[in-house]
């Protein structure tokens, strides 16, 4: 049985090397480079991934802050909005932040049942 992520691995680490070969015209089996150099260039590219996973870190505390912001606006919104009477473009514009939008008796009336309004909370 094959696993497709080894798989996926496995060709990116052919691909890699084949563009490796293309740019420089060598293999790793090259004997040019001594324990030293080889050690030189993996502290190289060592150094590059920690930039990269910094780059990362910074873009999720960045996107976790504006999500948090953004949840938050909402829900003061919505704190604001509770008891009002709301169109169907509302219901179903906030209707993914957690509240259930239902369709009262009379065509056209649409209504909440927040999660803390359900029977058993």
């Amino acid at each position: 049985m094959k696993d497709m992520n080894v798989e996926s691995v496995i060709s990116k680490y052919n691909s890699r090397a084949a563009k490796g070969f293309e740019k420089y015209g060598v293999t790793t089996e090259r004997g040019d480079i001594e324990f030293s150099g080889w050690l030189l260039h993996l502290q190289e590219e060592l150094m590059d991934a920690t930039i990269y996973i910094e780059r990362v870190l910074n873009d999720e505390v960045s996107n976790h802050t504006q999500e948090r912001q953004s949840t938050q606006a909402i829900a003061r919104i919505v704190r604001e909005l509770r008891g009002s009477s709301f169109s169907p473009t509302q219901v179903s514009s906030l209707s993914h932040w957690g509240m259930e939008a239902f369709t009262a008796p009379a065509p056209g009336i649409s209504a909440y049942v927040w999660p803390e309004d359900r029977e058993g909370n």
